[in-house]
């Protein structure tokens, strides 16, 4: 029997990595590892690709995701990434972190630091972007003489309180619908 090796939290240019999902597959390989979860945050995109790559390099993968609550971040493993309720409740979540990260830019943009979106993607080279990738951007284009500094500079918006309702409300709908 074959020993397992597996690698539980990955994550793709979808979401806050640097690679494809193929390359993630591939990675993993080389690394050894025959079994594998894709646990992007906020996206289930790139899970067909993975487990298509996957099937030819004899690595078992996992559909998965991550969610963040206000103290916690969740992995959800063995998820049914073609449920369309899923697919709509993580754009829904994808809408909001978009329009919190437009809010902080905007709030930079207005305290004299000019960049755009876009400039913060090219930069971070994934998808989803979090204050972690802005204060990096602040800090190599020294705009901030530390990370310290540059989370200063950020606007506080309670992002993970209007990702925990919305997932609260998912969960709530997704309980009502197998009672019925």
């Amino acid at each position: 029997m074959e020993e397992i090796r597996y690698n539980r939290h990955n994550h793709t240019h979808y979401s806050d990595g640097r690679l494809s999902p193929a390359d993630v597959v591939r990675a993993n390989k080389q690394k050894g590892y025959n079994c594998i979860a894709l646990t992007d945050h906020f996206s289930v995109d790139g899970i067909d690709e993975a487990i298509e790559e996957g099937t030819k390099l004899g690595v078992t993968v996992f559909p998965g995701i991550e969610l963040e609550t206000k103290k916690v971040e969740l992995l959800g493993l063995f998820i049914d990434h073609k449920n369309p309720q899923l697919r709509a409740f993580l754009q829904q979540l994808r809408q909001y972190h978009d329009a919190v990260l437009r809010e902080t830019i905007e709030h930079l943009n207005k305290n004299g630091i000019r960049v755009s979106v876009e400039e913060i993607r090219r930069f971070a080279g994934c998808r989803a972007i979090f204050n972690e990738n802005i204060i990096d951007f602040l800090v190599q284009k020294r705009f901030a003489a530390n990370k310290r500094r540059a989370k200063k500079m950020l606007v506080a918006v309670p992002l993970n309180r209007i990702k925990k309702f919305s997932q609260k409300r998912f969960i709530r709908q997704q309980l009502k619908q197998r009672q019925k």
